[in-house]
Formats: C-alpha cells, sequence, structure tokens
C-alpha cells in the first residue's frame, strides 16, 4: 500500500464515525434500548496505566519533540498495523479555552520509542506557545473545569483517561473498566459537570450498529455510584454534551440523560439518516449540531428539543463540530471533506437558517475540530487541521486561529480588508506565522469547488468499489471453507474461524455498500461498479446545492 488516498479516508473517517448516506427522513425510529442493570458495583475499580501497551514510566521526562522531527522508519507503527508506511502525525484535537489561555489536546507520531501525548496551552491571542504538559498516551478529547484548573483528556488508543491538576502539572492516567456483557468498549468523548463528575461515551469501534453507553466518572476517575450505565441507542455515540444541568448525547436523534441517575429521556425522534458529531448550544434553548455525510445532505441542524423542530442548512461535507458565539450572531463549522470552515449567519433571535446566509473559508487541509470565544476584540476561532497524505510529515501538527473584527455581524462585512485573518501555531517548531487574509468562498465559489473535488474523486472512487467487491468474494470464499473445516472438525478454534470470517464478509460488505451511496450521493444515476460519467454530478437540489457552475 502506498498513502492512504482521499477516498479511502473518506471511507475510513466515515465508518469510524457511523456515516450514513440515507437523506434524512425526519421519521421517528425505535426508541433507546432499556437501560442495562449495571453501576458502579458491577465494574472493577479504575487502576493504573503502567500496564498498558505503549506506556513509559519515563513519560514525564520525555522531551519535546514528540516524534514530528525523526526520521520515518517502518518501526515507528502499532503493533499488528501492516501498512508498510509509518503512522502518521495524529496532531492536534479538542480544544478549550480560559483566562486568555487555549488548552489543545495533542497526539504525536505513535511511536513505540517517544511518548505521543501532550496538553499544549497557548496564549490564546498570538498564539505563542506558553506550556506543555506532557501525558502518557496521545490525547483526543478533553474537558475543562469551570474554573480552569483541571482538565480531564481521553487516550481512546489504550481506552484511558488522564486527570490534570492544571496548577501544578500534576498527572494521574487511569484505565477504567469497561466491559459490557463480554464486549470491551473504548471511550472518546467527555464532558465535566459543576461538581467535578465526568462523563465518557463509549462504543466497541466495530462494523454494524452495537449499543453504545455512557458512564460517569468522580472527580477522583472512579464509576460513580448510582448512576445506571446506559445504552444510548445503537451505532456509534459521537456527540457529547453538558447544557442546563443534563448529559445530551445521540447520534440519530437528541437524548438527555439524568446527571444523577443516568435515566435517559428521549427529546427527539430516532432519524438514521443523521450522523450527529457534536452538539453546542445555540439561540434560546435551541441546540446546534454538526451532521458528518458526503453528498448533497445538510451539515447543519437548529434544533428545538421542546418540539423535535429542526431547520438546516447545506455548506459542504464531513461535518466533524459546530461552535456558536451569540455576540456576533455566527456559527461555525469544520467542514472535513470539503476543507472549509463555515461562518453563518444565525442571529439570537433566530428560530432557523437563511439559505445562501454563509461564507466560507477555506484551507488548504482537512479541518477537524474547533473552539470559539468572543471578546471586545472580535471573535476568534481555533481549529485544528488533519492531512494524511504526503504534506502530513510538514503539515500534521498545525492550529489555526481564524479572527474576525468586532464590526462583522453575521456574515456582513466579513470580505472587507482585515475583517478576517488566520494565524498558525506549528508544533514541529513552535512556530507562529504572520496573519494573512481569510481565503473566501461564496456559495457560488463553494458549489463550483465541492463539484471539482467530487469529479477528481471518481477514479480512486471506482478503484476502490472494485477492490470493496473483490474482498467481499474473497471473504465468502474464505468463509465457506472455515464453515465446512467446522462441520468436519468441530472445536472451538474452528467456530472462532467462522465468526472470525463472518466478520470480514460483513466488513466487506458495509465498505461496498458505503461506496455505492456515495457514488449515489454524488452522481445519482450511476451507483454502479459500471463507468461513471464525471458529467452525471447531481444537478437536483436547488435552493440547496445548484448543478455545476
Amino acid at each position: 500500500m502506498n498513502r492512504p488516498s482521499r477516498i479511502a479516508l473518506a471511507v475510513a473517517a466515515a465508518l469510524a464515525c457511523g456515516t450514513a448516506l440515507a437523506a434524512p427522513t425526519g421519521k421517528p425510529g425505535p426508541a433507546p434500548s432499556k437501560p442495562v442493570s449495571l453501576d458502579a458495583s458491577d465494574f472493577k475499580p479504575t487502576s493504573g496505566c503502567e500496564k498498558l501497551e505503549g506506556y513509559d514510566p519515563q513519560w514525564a521526562n520525555h522531551g519535546d519533540d514528540y516524534g514530528l522531527n525523526q526520521p520515518e522508519s517502518k518501526a515507528d507503527k502499532p503493533k499488528g498495523d501492516k501498512d508498510k508506511k509509518p503512522q502518521y502525525v495524529w496532531g492536534f484535537y479538542q480544544m478549550h479555552e480560559h483566562d486568555g489561555t487555549l488548552y489543545a489536546a495533542f497526539g504525536g507520531k505513535m511511536t513505540r520509542n517517544v511518548t505521543p501525548g501532550a496538553l499544549v496551552a497557548l496564549d490564546a491571542d498570538p498564539l505563542a506557545l506558553k506550556n506543555t504538559i506532557k501525558l502518557p498516551f496521545a490525547t483526543h478529547a478533553l474537558a475543562l473545569s469551570q474554573d480552569g484548573k483541571r482538565a480531564i483528556a481521553t487516550h481512546t488508543y489504550v481506552n484511558a483517561f488522564s486527570l490534570v491538576n492544571l496548577a501544578d502539572g500534576k498527572i494521574t492516567c487511569r484505565k477504567a473498566d469497561t466491559d459490557v456483557k463480554g464486549q470491551k468498549y473504548r471511550g472518546r468523548y467527555v464532558v465535566l459537570d459543576e461538581a467535578g463528575n465526568f462523563y465518557i461515551n463509549y462504543n466497541t469501534f466495530a462494523p454494524g450498529k452495537p449499543p453504545s453507553y455512557l458512564m460517569k466518572y468522580t472527580p477522583e476517575g472512579e464509576h460513580a455510584p448510582g448512576f445506571a450505565v446506559q445504552s444510548i441507542g445503537n451505532g456509534l455515540v459521537i456527540p457529547l454534551a453538558y447544557l442546563d444541568g443534563r448529559v445530551l448525547t445521540g447520534t440519530h436523534g437528541v437524548t438527555a440523560v439524568d446527571p444523577k441517575t443516568g435515566v435517559t429521556t428521549p427529546l427527539t425522534g430516532v432519524d438514521e439518516g443523521l450522523n450527529v458529531y457534536n452538539y453546542v448550544a445555540g439561540p434560546g434553548k435551541q441546540l446546534l449540531a454538526s451532521v458528518y455525510g458526503v453528498g448533497a445532505l445538510p451539515n447543519l441542524l437548529l434544533i428545538d428539543p421542546a418540539t423535535g423542530a429542526r431547520s438546516s442548512l447545506l455548506t459542504g461535507s464531513g461535518t466533524v463540530e459546530v461552535g456558536y458565539s451569540p455576540e456576533s450572531g455566527q456559527v461555525f463549522s469544520t467542514n472535513y471533506e470539503s476543507h472549509t470552515l463555515t461562518v453563518a449567519s444565525l442571529p439570537t433571535q433566530a428560530t432557523g437558517f437563511v439559505p445562501g446566509q454563509f461564507v466560507n473559508i477555506a484551507f488548504q487541509d482537512a479541518p477537524s475540530n474547533l473552539h470559539v470565544r468572543h471578546t471586545a476584540n472580535g471573535t476568534d476561532v481555533y481549529l485544528t487541521t488533519k492531512d494524511w497524505e504526503d504534506g502530513n510529515a510538514t503539515r500534521g501538527a498545525r492550529l489555526h486561529r481564524v479572527h474576525i473584527a468586532p464590526s462583522v455581524q453575521g456574515i456582513d462585512g466579513l470580505d472587507k480588508p482585515d475583517a478576517c485573518t488566520v494565524t498558525t501555531f506549528d508544533m514541529r517548531d513552535r512556530s507562529v506565522s504572520s496573519p494573512v487574509a481569510c481565503k473566501l468562498l461564496d456559495p457560488k465559489a463553494t458549489w463550483k469547488v465541492e463539484y471539482e473535488r467530487a469529479g477528481k474523486k471518481l477514479p480512486d472512487l471506482q478503484k476502490s468499489l472494485r477492490r470493496a467487491v473483490t474482498s467481499e468474494q474473497d471473504a465468502k470464499v474464505k468463509l465457506k471453507k472455515a464453515q465446512a473445516q467446522a462441520r468436519k472438525q468441530p472445536g472451538k478454534a474452528n467456530t472462532q474461524a467462522v465468526k472470525d470470517a463472518q466478520q470480514e464478509v460483513k466488513q466487506a460488505q458495509m465498505l461496498q455498500g458505503f461506496l455505492e451511496g456515495l457514488a449515489v450521493a454524488y452522481w445519482p444515476a450511476c451507483g454502479s461498479s459500471s463507468a461513471w460519467p464525471a458529467s452525471k454530478l447531481r444537478p437536483d437540489l436547488p435552493g440547496i446545492m445548484p448543478g455545476p457552475v
């Protein structure tokens, strides 16, 4: 294998995030699963991280390179990784700001001899490095207490989390018992409540739609007593927010979780066409959501939890996170597949989006996580970008500050000189760039770029689908052989071989289905392994996505 193609990475990201391509139906689905009868007493106490693979007892004394400037080698791969290329730089992930300091979770290059994790503290205005708090593993999600004195960082790769005392830099890494009904679950996103308890969502990251769970921990990092561990629907539960004294979650519909008891209350119907990535508070009591999808599907939702009513807006594809600035009446979203940051107009009194009221800011690489703050000097959007191709070694560890002048309300005046600038911090050498003007794309220019990108994906998409079809055929042959062997020689090993082969078939079918859905999303007249003409790009969504321009 050479390097991951854009389409291969899109597929991987979409499968990892539970992405579906069906258009939202708005029809309620099945109610969330009943809570399992699990409490703190049903789990083993949390333990230290010393026995986890890759743990380095000297991690606190590790230098500050994080493998970013080391020559790549075949040894730079996690155990079991068959790719001939070394592991890529994981870069920055979630961010939070307190009193002028921006804290950013960082995962470096995943090597066996380099501690990759850190909590990076930057001056929120110039992006100058203030401090680096070393962590034992690559860090993904981040929660920050309201007083800015402590943080919780998750290490999804090894299924652990770190308790961080920001005053003295003390780190306590804990490995929690997260097995449910014999299945091993891994945690991703984390939120804190006022009392210092924290909540992490868990899933298996397995194909299909396995149940997902929400777990509560005490400030000391133990399973919280009295909290019923809940199954939050089926699929990957990515979004997690703590708003108005309750936890909000749910990929296909909004579910409120009582932070004391764990009791769930569905706030909206379940829509299997939705793949919500995160939630933030919107205008009034409304909820803003980002939708990770591809093709001509809305990527921004405004949801009224009281009624279930929602308004949608299409500004790009592969949207990861969303943010809101009520002071400037602006919604922001990171559009991973489109390589853009959306700035959409949404005043505090609004009950829905206005079509066309947005501008996109173009980036070289794929925007992922974001954090929004508003001061007297204007609105700042901090965002991370990812590059999983040839530029990864030099561009994979960057964090950006988009500064919008205080005179800008919504998108009015955004195109004026010095109204929008981008400053970049590079973790490789701790450098900070000079501010440059934002590269703005109006809706028409946005769709032109989207169609050009879709056309470039076509050859890779064709190849990927042909490979997926072949993989399915090979997996079915393997399954038949395993079944025949199991019938001939019954036993635990052969039974397991059948289960493994069945899983391979299922994975191959999922991948094939995803690719065919992607073809339909961009080329609706096609959707098969036959030749797909680029001239068939969808022209059928006036007012949402115009035809080729």
